[in-house]
């Protein structure tokens, strides 16, 4: 039997979003979803007939549905984001997608008024546009739109939390994960990028697994510090979020986010937390085939 030898591709080949950080054709991209907004915004923030008759609301949401699916909105973001992954100490990447997220935030706010304007519809309009064959393609869209009004602020306050969530919220985690992504492991001599060390963690054998896992857990334990007051930054940014919309539950404004529904989440939670004991006879048994009298935090992947 003849086998084919295929080079396989491990490396991204960003070149296919834009050739370069300095590419001019970043900046046509972004003008050409910021003129598009804008022409949008012109278009139908202060004419919305759209919200009482069914043929306007159905050409406003054909526009809408083309505008987020320009390709040219998302390439921008997408292409620093991965270079960032590649390299999360250039700090000229991290300086261009800080400014980036603060001319979408912009973007976004410019955009706010059409979503925020369906909460003042009433429920018998809100039935009136769901029954509609006219609008059966936007069905779910409006359906999961009118579901989000009960927690929707003022156009003002919308705008606020947009542009607050870079600082509350974004800046934190992506500091994080620059500073996590920088860091790298001692192991047999060799220096191991942490998230490298992570995968490669699981394929050792149990002595080797757990000077690995030891020393990568020295290493976040140095960073800790900042970690802790990453997520306190990030709960209460939220938590400040979820009071503001009268949201009952911690877990509620992400449910929502989802598009799930909340007792059937909570139901889903409480079955698998008294199944529990399936998973206990399954690392008994993983702890039984690895010959170990007990599983540590080292073992969860570790391959039998």
């Amino acid at each position: 039997m003849k086998v084919i030898k295929e080079k396989i591709k491990t490396t991204w080949n960003l070149g296919l979003l834009y050739s370069s950080k300095k590419d001019p054709q970043i900046e046509k991209d972004l003008k050409e979803v910021e003129t598009a907004v804008e022409s949008f915004e012109k278009k139908y923030k202060n004419d919305q007939k759209y919200l009482s008759d069914e043929n306007a609301l159905f050409d406003a949401l054909t526009a809408y549905e083309k505008l987020e699916g320009m390709p040219q909105g998302s390439k921008p973001i997408m292409y620093f984001h991965y270079l960032s992954d590649l390299n999360g100490a250039d700090q000229e990447v991290t300086a261009q997608l800080s400014i980036l997220q603060q001319r979408y935030a912009k973007i976004s706010n410019k955009l706010l008024f059409f979503s925020l304007s369906f909460g003042t519809l009433s429920v018998e309009q809100q039935n009136k546009f769901l029954t509609s064959k006219k609008l059966a393609h936007f069905s779910y869209w409006l359906k999961v739109l009118f579901e989000r009004a009960k927690y929707q602020l003022s156009e003002a306050e919308e705008k606020i939390l947009n542009l607050k969530s870079l600082p509350g919220h974004s800046l934190w985690v992506d500091g994080q994960d620059r500073l996590l992504n920088s860091q790298t492991v001692n192991f047999k001599g060799k220096k191991l990028p942490i998230a490298e060390a992570h995968m490669k963690v699981s394929d050792l054998n149990n002595a080797d697994r757990q000077t690995l896992h030891k020393a990568m857990m020295e290493v976040q334990k140095n960073i800790s510090a900042f970690a802790e007051s990453e997520v306190n930054a990030v709960v209460i940014d939220k938590k400040i979020d979820d009071e503001l919309r009268g949201f009952q539950e911690p877990y509620s404004a992400t449910i929502l986010g989802y598009q799930n529904d909340e007792k059937a989440i909570t139901t889903f939670v409480d079955t698998v937390t008294r199944h529990f004991p399936i998973s206990h006879r399954f690392y008994a048994l993983k702890a039984k085939l690895l010959k170990m009298k007990m599983l540590t935090y080292a073992d969860r992947s570790a391959k039998i």
